[in-house]
C-alpha cells in the first residue's frame, strides 16, 4: 500500500509505532506493473491472482515480523474476532459485496501459526467467535467445516495465487483435503488442521503445558470461553509478571 504521508504518521504517532516493511523480493513489476517498490495509489487484492498474490506475500512478512520478538519486541499475541472465510459487507451508498481475507489463509489464522512456529506466546479468546473460535476448535481437534480447501478456494484467485506461490518459490501451509501441488514449498509437511491439533501437547523440554503460551491447560481453557474480561486481563497478564519471565 502507498507510504503514510507526514500528516497520517504524525495523527498516529500517540497510540501506534510505525515499522515500514519492505517489499517482498518475489513481489515485483514483472508480475504486474501496479507492483512498483514505491506504490503510488491503493490497490485491493481481489481484482487479480497478481495483486492477491503480492497481498497475500506483504502480510505474511509484515506477521513474520510480528511474531519474530527480536525484531519487533513483540513478546505476545493476543487474538479476539477475526475473518476466516466469506462475508457480505455492505458500504454507505447500500451496496452489497462478498467479502474475503487478502491473505493466502484467513490474516488471523496465520498470525497464530507464525507465532506458534516462532515460540511466541498466543492468547486466544474464543467466546466472541470468529478466527479465534476457530482456531480453537482445531487446536482442541474438533475440527471446523471452514477448515477445508472446499471453503477456502472460492476465495477469489485462490488456485491461481497458489500457483504463482509454487512459481516464486514461495511456502503455501496445506488443509487437510487440498491436493498436494509437486513442487510448492510448504511451512509445514502437517496440514493446518493438524499442526494445531498437535500444537496443544507441548515440545519435549517446553517449560509450557501446552504449546500455546505458558497458560495451564485449565487456564487456557478457561480464557477460550469466558466473557469476563476482568478475568480474561488477569489470565493474560498472570505470566508476564516479572517473577515468571523465565516461562517466556
Amino acid at each position: 500500500m502507498p507510504e503514510l504521508s507526514i500528516k497520517q504518521r504524525a495523527a498516529m504517532k500517540q497510540v501506534s509505532s510505525i515499522i515500514k516493511i519492505e517489499r517482498p523480493e518475489d513481489v515485483d513489476e514483472s508480475l504486474h506493473s501496479d507492483l512498483r517498490k514505491e506504490i503510488q495509489e491503493f490497490f485491493p487484492g481481489d481484482i487479480s491472482a497478481e495483486h492477491r498474490f503480492a497481498w497475500c506475500r506483504g502480510m505474511t512478512e509484515m506477521r513474520k515480523f510480528q511474531a519474530n520478538r527480536e525484531k519487533s519486541n513483540v513478546i505476545a499475541r493476543i487474538i479476539l474476532g477475526g475473518t476466516f472465510e466469506k462475508n457480505i459487507k455492505v458500504s454507505e451508498d447500500g451496496t452489497v459485496k462478498d467479502s474475503w481475507y487478502s491473505s493466502r489463509m484467513p490474516g488471523v489464522l496465520e498470525e497464530i501459526l507464525l507465532s506458534i512456529q516462532s515460540g511466541q506466546p498466543v492468547f486466544l479468546i474464543g467466546a466472541f467467535g470468529g478466527a479465534a473460535k476457530f482456531a480453537i476448535d482445531l487446536l482442541l481437534n474438533k475440527g471446523h467445516r471452514a477448515a477445508s480447501w472446499a471453503v477456502q478456494s472460492k476465495a477469489p484467485f485462490a488456485s491461481e495465487t497458489r500457483e504463482l506461490y509454487k512459481q516464486r518459490q514461495q511456502k503455501w501451509w496445506y488443509y487437510d483435503d487440498e491436493p498436494r501441488v509437486e513442487g510448492l514449498p510448504v511451512d509445514d509437511d502437517r496440514s493446518i488442521v493438524t499442526f494445531l491439533a498437535d500444537t496443544w501437547t507441548p515440545k519435549d523440554g517446553s517449560k509450557w503445558k501446552t504449546g500455546i503460551n505458558p497458560l495451564s491447560p485449565d487456564e487456557n481453557l478457561e480464557l477460550f470461553e469466558t466473557v469476563d474480561c476482568e478475568r480474561i486481563i488477569t489470565l493474560i497478564l498472570k505470566d508476564f509478571q516479572p517473577s515468571n519471565k523465565s516461562h517466556w
